[in-house]
């Protein structure tokens, strides 16, 4: 048959004599180690629990019924992948599993033995971006795999066998599907999963490398795998395509359900804030309204779920685009009848996407919509909130006015009243000397002598100096004390002295000197006890 390149894809030519080289003599068409997996813990450090899964379908197992079809395949026994890639039989089918503990966790596998198997099986350099899409991580960052990686190989053989239809090729591609987790209703009970595919075709012999695939895939995949085993006829060997058109319907099958809760979740935010009932009025109060923000954010994670769907389903209908649009240009040049189960398949696939497509953008519309009127109904609660409080604020303004008022008549008053008592006080310091005068001269001290021309002074004149010099200074005294109490009292000078052991105990005043700290003033100072008396030491 005609051979034929893609003008969009590099071509490569491979050597037949090439696969006979053993494994210590292989030299890889690119070094994978130094460029390539630099996403971190993408494989396992230790190869302890690191493995393959290997199975075949072959035609006319009778010739050879004792090779063993399902096998496993670890760093002890990498070897094994270079026979499997020496093996020349054509209508035959390896299919590699590596497997996922879950969805953020490193491959099953170790760099070293995954690289052996691309190596043995040259696996093109396009797959590599699909195996930088898994490894640990801490969330989902790369929601859309990339796209369809397709390329044409010239292969010398091809031209002599008479059972090919389809020209060599290899293809990787990444589909997304989603699974219930098992989770309690408190968390999110799907999980949204990713599987990356290759395929090398050539001369009738296929070679898949299946990266985590879902258990339906799986299940699948043997069910299909037995039902080739022994197979007479070529027809399912010589369509290569037969697998792509069973691992997509099967990626796809579950999206359905987790639409269809997503909308369920949209629909109940949906109703409770359409159904928010409100008052007449310009700004009245919302009746039974009991929605808060963490409705907003459940409606901002649907949002955000469903515009990762529109990116999934964008990129799956790039994958099954081009897949559908490479099957057709190859079967052009086959004898495959225009009622193709797979082209029928693949056909279907698509339709199913665009619908997906369609639903979601419904739903964000949706959960867009809500998310605005929610916002809105919060802005009005906010707004109604604020009202309320302008209204209490102006009530409190009034009462500060009224209270003002009442304080500037006070002040005024009080003004008025020092301001008499300045004058009060003005006259009695004026009329003070005369007071005391008078007062001297009316007292039994003073007397008139017997002609009334001169006045007398009694010998114990002295005595209303001596008792009225000391009242006066007890009385100001006083008066300083009661000014200053207050004042006292806040810095502590009023506070008893405590006697505090410097064992901690009570000792009697009577033993022998004892080193205590008296608290004088808030602060302690360490004295001696003597016979019961205090001395600073």
């Amino acid at each position: 048959m005609t051979k034929r390149k893609h003008a969009c894809h590099h071509a490569t030519s491979f050597d037949s004599k090439s696969e006979s080289i053993s494994s210590s003599l292989y030299i890889p068409l690119h070094d994978r180690t130094s460029y390539r997996y630099v996403q971190t813990k993408l494989f396992m450090e230790k190869g302890e629990r690191s493995w393959l899964e290997f199975c075949v379908a072959k035609e006319r197992m009778e010739q050879d019924m004792d090779e063993q079809r399902d096998e496993t395949i670890d760093d002890n026994s990498a070897e094994r992948l270079w026979e499997i890639a020496r093996c020349r039989d054509t209508h035959i089918i390896h299919a590699f599993i590596v497997r996922q503990k879950n969805s953020n966790s490193p491959l099953l596998v170790t760099k070293s033995l995954f690289n052996t198997l691309c190596h043995s099986h040259k696996v093109f350099e396009g797959f590599d971006d699909f195996v930088m899409s898994f490894g640990w991580k801490k969330r989902e960052t790369d929601i859309g795999p990339p796209h369809c990686r397709f390329r044409y190989n010239d292969n010398e053989d091809q031209e002599g066998s008479s059972d090919n239809r389809f020209p060599a090729y290899e293809c990787a591609y990444g589909l997304r599907y989603v699974e219930l987790n098992g989770y309690s209703a408190e968390k999110e009970p799907w999980s949204v999963r990713q599987s990356a595919f290759y395929q090398k075709y050539d001369c009738g012999k296929q070679t898949w490398v299946l990266i985590s695939p879902s258990i339906g895939l799986e299940d699948e995949l043997k069910i299909h795998m037995k039902e080739l085993d022994g197979h007479d006829g070529t027809t399912h060997f010589n369509n290569p395509f037969e697998l792509h058109s069973i691992f997509i319907p099967c990626a796809l099958a579950k999206w359905r359900w987790y639409i269809k809760s997503l909308v369920e979740r949209a629909t109940e935010q949906s109703s409770r804030v359409v159904a928010a009932n409100v008052g007449k009025g310009k700004l009245s109060t919302l009746i039974d309204f009991d929605i808060n923000f963490e409705d907003r954010q459940i409606l901002k994670v649907v949002e955000d779920k469903v515009l990762d769907l529109l990116t999934i389903f964008d990129a799956s209908s790039d994958t099954v685009s081009t897949i559908l649009q490479e099957y057709t240009l190859m079967q052009a040049n086959t004898s495959v009848g225009k009622r193709d189960v797979v082209l029928s398949r693949l056909t279907t696939s698509l339709r199913e996407i665009e619908l997906y497509r369609k639903k979601v953008k419904t739903l964000l519309k949706t959960v867009q919509g809500t998310a605005s009127l929610l916002s809105d109904l919060l802005d009005y609660e906010n707004a109604k909130i604020a009202e309320e409080n302008s209204k209490a604020l102006a009530i409190i303004a009034q009462e500060s006015r009224e209270e003002n008022t009442a304080m500037r008549a006070l002040t005024e008053k009080g003004t008025k009243d020092a301001a008499a008592v300045k004058v009060i006080t003005l006259i009695t310091i004026t009329f003070l000397p005369t007071t005391v005068v008078t007062g001297f001269f009316s007292t039994q001290f003073v007397k008139q002598s017997d002609n009334g021309r001169l006045l007398e002074l009694t010998d114990n004149w002295w005595l209303i100096v001596v008792v009225s010099l000391p009242l006066t200074l007890m009385i100001i005294f006083i008066w300083y004390c009661w000014i200053n109490w207050t004042k006292w009292r806040e810095e502590g000078w009023l506070q008893r002295p405590t006697v505090v052991s410097s064992s901690g105990s009570v000792h009697d005043p009577s033993n022998s000197c004892v080193t205590t700290s008296i608290r004088y003033h808030g602060k302690l100072e360490p004295f001696e006890s003597r016979n019961g008396i205090l001395s600073l030491c």
